[in-house]
């Protein structure tokens, strides 16, 4: 490997940690979560939303 090139997974990990406001991976269930609440009859009055799930990454 050539050193600088390849970046170490614990280095990605903790870059993206450092960049997203709720400072952790989101976990599966928590896609699954909204994806259930969006099958649910309490969002029987949602339509035409976008719905992003990314630990407020994109809200700063």
């Amino acid at each position: 490997m050539i050193q600088g090139w390849v970046y170490p997974a614990e280095a990605a990990q903790a870059a993206y940690n450092d960049a997203v406001p709720m400072k952790r991976y989101g976990e599966p269930e928590e896609v699954a979560n909204v994806i259930a609440f969006l099958l649910s009859d309490e969002a029987s009055y949602v339509s035409s939303s976008s719905f992003t799930i990314d630990g407020a990454l994109y809200n700063m």
